[in-house]
């Protein structure tokens, strides 16, 4: 049976950034969340003006002291399970140097979009298919048999993966629209629409190990990739703002609240040569219909996205096959099923 969590015990009413909640999620009770949330609004009280001078001291203090006190007792597990969504390559394996065992301790952890799942830095690597990940896991045990027996045992426990069918059916309709507008057969605001219904889908279904690879240099993005992990991904990744002509910090994308409402991502092609920069990289872009070249960039990069999903889906069902062979020929059975859907 897998490991059990406790339930969850916060309550979303916190107007916290969402990374900050995610840590703070993963070790505050409903009192101590109800105590925050108060010394928070008294806070933001203050500064507009709307407290004596006397009552700033007495709200910053305890708030500063709680911030203290709480980060302090952060869990190292959450912390790594952290890095591994955020695909933090490097800071994971700091953490598994020191302590490989902490990739199988059990979490509640709380997402950007608010979802909560109970779960390890290592299962939540089998989920999202982060090849680079489980298998800087693997390395750091396996010369444990204990170990290695409960890396099997996450991996056979872990049923539910990563799913970008909805992904792939939201650049589809993309490519649809667009014809349907190139025909004047529907306005440039219903083709905006699907461009921002794929943008949607890119944030919510992409983890971000995808992401960095989507974010890589000119050559690594394509239909021919093999994606293999002897180049792993860039810790810092830029993305084009090709309205702003500014480049942004991937992770400033991630939790920017207009992805897939006011733009949606793709790869730069031949035209942004001008930019002075290689022609293959990271691009955001308001609207879609009347820039036919982002347009044309998305559709290949669907193609690109069901390739890297099914290299990193053939990468795992491989190794555990290798590592398992009775228990993963059934499973990897359902996994090309499910890729030639």
């Amino acid at each position: 049976m897998p490991v059990s969590c406790p339930e969850p015990s916060f309550h979303r009413y916190l107007d916290l950034p969402p990374d900050l909640l995610a840590l703070l999620s993963t070790f505050l009770n409903q009192l101590e969340i109800h105590q925050l949330n108060r010394a928070l609004v008294g806070f933001y009280l203050h500064y507009f003006k709307m407290l004596p001078p006397v009552t700033a001291v007495t709200v910053a203090y305890p708030l500063g002291a709680f911030l203290h006190r709480q980060f302090k007792l952060l869990p190292r597990e959450a912390k790594l399970l952290n890095a591994v969504v955020n695909a933090d390559y490097e800071q994971v394996e700091e953490v598994l140097n020191e302590n490989p065992a902490l990739i199988f301790k059990m979490v509640n952890f709380v997402y950007r979009d608010g979802r909560s799942e109970c779960t390890s830095p290592l299962a939540y690597a089998f989920k999202v298919y982060d090849t680079g990940m489980w298998r800087m896991a693997y390395e750091k045990i396996k010369d444990r048999p204990a170990w290695v027996a409960e890396f099997l045992k996450q991996a056979q426990e872990q049923t539910q993966h990563l799913d970008l069918a909805p992904l792939f059916a939201a650049g589809d309709e993309l490519r649809v629209q667009r014809q349907f507008f190139l025909q004047n057969k529907i306005t440039e605001i219903e083709c905006d629409a699907a461009w921002y219904k794929y943008g949607a889908a890119q944030k919510k279904y992409l983890p971000v190990h995808m992401l960095k690879v989507f974010s890589r240099a000119a050559g690594a993005w394509s239909v021919g990739a093999h994606f293999c992990d002897d180049r792993p991904a860039l810790k810092e990744c830029q993305v084009y703002d090709a309205s702003k002509m500014t480049w942004r910090p991937l992770i400033s994308i991630l939790s920017d609240p207009g992805w897939g409402v006011s733009f949606a991502l793709f790869r730069g092609g031949q035209r942004v040569r001008r930019l002075g920069v290689q022609p293959g990289f990271a691009c955001m872009r308001s609207g879609g219909c009347n820039a036919s070249y982002a347009d044309l960039r998305a559709e290949l990069d669907i193609l690109v996205y069901r390739h890297l999903f099914k290299v990193r889906s053939e990468d795992l069902a491989k190794h555990l096959a290798f590592l398992s062979p009775a228990f993963y020929k059934k499973e990897a059975l359902q996994n090309q099923s499910r890729l030639s859907l």
